[in-house]
């Protein structure tokens, strides 16, 4: 069991060149009285930083850290769980928050840190920008993955998010920081002599003169709660236990009692008096009322570069001492050189080659033994954790228990991957992928080389030996014909560009489809521009242009479109609607049908549709679904259900993520025939769902994903677009490449 500790907490707070002592986003809190089961004993630190263009007081600050810190402890299951239930709470407000200042050109991103400590644990979660350092005894780390922690909180339905976990000692420090200076480096993480959080907080000021927004922690023996102090204050040794703290009204703060600064050891004084507990309305102070003059700040820079030269100079002194001490001992002297048994030439090899021998053999015994440890450690939870996993009857709780397997696991191969590490690995992996019903296909490179980097693949669409992808930089369509090296792209025999085409002008393109029925104008594939204007395109041949009869109330702005037979269905969204072509031979001549009866549901966030028979699903921007089941019978009008729900019966461990809140749906389509399941794209946990349309629900059969341990590896980001071919290939668009798996159901 891990020792106790609790956490000190400090801001590190500069704006325009002025030191702050408070900093809105940095909340400390212990559990309330009335916290979910399961996080009675979890304490959290929140840490949020606010970027963009829109107006934030500090008020509404403090109020969505405060929001995430209750969204938190309302939430009940896992620790894991709880965290994500924060961030995607905070998400959601900044969302809402944006929604509304879009019209004004205005953004507001959120940067989020979350730091819950347990049992002498500090289970970490980074979204947006976001960095965090830990330094202690057993090592040191700077725990950062833009890739997975994603661009930022309020920017989409989906928020990417980064776990990771520390084991505390006392002394141990970490900062957190939305942003890391320069000058700061890699001193970080190797300068890890004693500190206290005062003086680590005046050496990081000094070293850089840039605005900084962080937070320092500290863990300290004792009672397991958070304090959270006021630069300038002197703070506790890291091995003191701090005085009780009294309880705030949630988000609550504490302050610690004093401790003298470093240097040397003053003459006896009446102990200070205990500072105040800070409340959130004293956190709640303007930059103007808390801004210190330039004398009191060139004081404290005096004060630390003061501090600087003493423990420069005791350091150095008992650096000379040592060598004074040591270096007789090996080099020759003039009185003892005929008593010596080698030569003064070969002493002096001696003096130098000893200390760098001794240094080497520490460092072996250090990597080979001190990793080896924390190996046999991390591993060691990994296997007790899958032990409780392989016990539990409960899904939700195996669930649980093989994802701390792989967290721990995670830990372990920081220091060593092994065979056992590896196929535990796989034990928890396949475990977890049988309980949420998780499908692994063999992704391989389809391109026989990557796309140009200009090429942003919006949509694609396949057939038996063609694909087709639609570049969104230029609203053009590329072809990649099927040859004995892979596909290749045809940039020479085959055009389907905006321009004037047949007398018409053609937009840039904003969708595809693909295969057509009838070939019509010999055409394989057919794009759209926001107009309404068809393109017919076809290799080695001049592109073919068809407008849409415009219907009675005109275009508003064509986002989508979709395919069902002989029936072409488009999607307006800034008209609120959606318009059915029946054709003749691959060929939409005819005037259009309003779609919708007296119930038109919202489609102004509609990002995609798909169509079978008489069923739309569109999928709305926020990862919710509608279904319209079309009639031209008067007496039985057209109807929507919104929004559909999602269901999985089949695997009950898998009730957590299957709203639309914890996914990032981007694009639907109907799987080929004879399979009549929709397919859902989740983009960033590059999951395709086939889902059963059932009379009140969307069923879930299963999740499609690449294999964890792809040889070549498949990309972490996120997913652009995704087709399925006639015969059963499905094929994703990541990272500048187009990757293929055969043998979809």
């Amino acid at each position: 069991m891990p020792e106790a500790v609790g956490l000190t907490l400090m801001p590190l707070h500069r704006t325009d060149g002025q030191e702050l002592p408070t900093l809105p986003g940095l909340l400390a809190l212990n559990p309330p009285r009335r916290a979910a089961r399961g996080r009675e004993r979890d304490h959290l630190v929140v840490f949020l930083a606010l970027t963009g263009n829109a107006p934030i007081s500090t008020g509404e600050y403090i109020h969505l850290a405060a929001q995430t810190g209750e969204a938190f402890y309302q939430a009940g299951g896992s620790l894991t769980s709880a965290l994500r239930a924060a961030a995607e709470t905070l998400n959601q407000a900044l969302l809402e928050r944006n929604m509304r200042t879009t019209g004004h050109g205005q953004y507001t991103i959120g940067h989020l840190v979350l730091g819950a400590l347990r049992d002498g644990r500090l289970f970490l979660l980074l979204s947006g920008q976001t960095h965090v350092f830990w330094v202690g005894r057993q090592g040191a780390r700077h725990i950062h993955d833009a890739a997975l922690s994603g661009k930022g909180l309020g920017m989409g339905p989906r928020a990417g998010l980064y776990y990771a976990q520390v084991e505390l000692l006392p002394g141990d420090w970490l900062l957190f920081a939305r942003q890391v200076p320069a000058s700061w480096g890699d001193s970080l993480l190797t300068d890890r002599r004693p500190v206290t959080l005062d003086s680590l907080y005046h050496r990081l000021m000094v070293m850089t003169e840039e605005d900084v927004r962080g937070a320092l922690l500290q863990a300290r023996a004792g009672e397991e709660t958070l304090s959270l102090l006021r630069p300038g204050r002197p703070t506790l040794s890291p091995e003191a236990t701090p005085l009780p703290s009294k309880e705030t009204v949630p988000p609550s703060a504490y302050a610690i009692p004093p401790q003298a600064e470093e240097g040397p050891p003053p003459e006896p004084s009446p102990p200070p008096p205990e500072p105040e507990t800070p409340t959130i309305s004293e956190m709640d102070i303007t930059p103007k009322e808390t801004s210190r003059s330039g004398k009191e700040r060139r004081r404290d820079l005096a004060r630390a570069l003061v501090g600087a030269l003493r423990t420069w100079r005791t350091w150095s002194g008992r650096l000379s001492q040592g060598v004074a001490r040591f270096l007789p001992r090996l080099l020759p002297s003039a009185e003892t050189e005929d008593s010596r048994p080698f030569p003064s030439s070969w002493m002096a090899v001696i003096a130098i080659v000893v200390p760098l021998v001794v240094v080497t053999l520490a460092s072996v015994v250090y990597f080979r033994y001190g990793h080896s440890a924390q190996y046999e450690k991390y591993f060691s939870l990994a296997e007790e954790a899958a032990l409780r996993a392989s016990a539990e009857s409960d899904p939700i709780r195996q669930r649980e228990a093989w994802e701390e397997a792989l967290g721990f696991l995670n830990e372990a191969e920081q220091y060593r991957r092994t065979s056992q590490s590896q196929a535990l690995r796989r034990q928890a992996q396949d475990a977890l992928d049988a309980l949420l019903g998780i499908a692994r296909l063999e992704f391989r490179p389809a391109l026989s080389g990557p796309l140009p980097s200009s090429v942003q693949v919006a949509h694609m669409a396949a057939t038996d030996n063609e694909l087709y992808l639609l570049d969104a930089t230029q609203g053009l369509i590329l072809r990649a014909a099927l040859t004995g090296r892979g596909y290749q792209v045809d940039l020479d025999a085959f055009q389907c560009a905006p321009g004037f085409h047949d007398g018409y002008q053609v937009g840039r393109l904003v969708d595809l489809v693909a295969p057509l029925p009838a070939a019509p104008l010999d055409a394989t594939v057919m794009g759209v521009d926001a107009l309404g204007n068809l393109l017919y395109c076809a290799p080695g041949q001049e592109p073919k242009a068809r407008p849409l009869v415009m219907p009675a109330i005109q275009w508003g702005r064509i986002t989508a479109i979709a395919l069902d037979g002989n029936t072409l269905y488009v999607l307006d969204t800034e008209a609120r609607a959606v318009w059915i072509y029946r054709g003749q031979e691959g060929l939409f001549e005819g005037t259009p049908i309003f779609f919708f009866s007296e119930q038109v549901p919202p489609l102004e966030d509609v990002v995609d549709i798909a169509v079978r028979e008489d069923d739309l699903y569109l999928l709305h921007a926020d990862g919710h679904l509608t279904r319209c089941t079309y009639s031209d019978l008067e007496e039985v009008p057209t109807r929507c259900q919104e929004p559909i729900p999602l269901t999985d019966p089949q695997h009950p461990a898998n009730q957590e993520d299957i709203s639309p809140t914890s996914a990032h749906f981007t694009r639907l389509m109907f799987n080929v025939p004879p399979d009549r399941a929709l397919l859902l794209l989740d983009a960033e946990k590059q999951s395709v769902y086939r889902l059963s349309p059932g009379q009140q629900a969307l069923e879930i059969r299963e999740q499609l994903r690449p294999f964890l341990e792809a040889e070549p590896p498949f990309p972490s980001e996120a997913i652009a677009a995704m087709a399925v071919s006639p015969n059963h290939t499905l094929f994703f668009a990541v990272g500048g490449q187009i990757y293929q798996a055969g043998g979809v159901p």
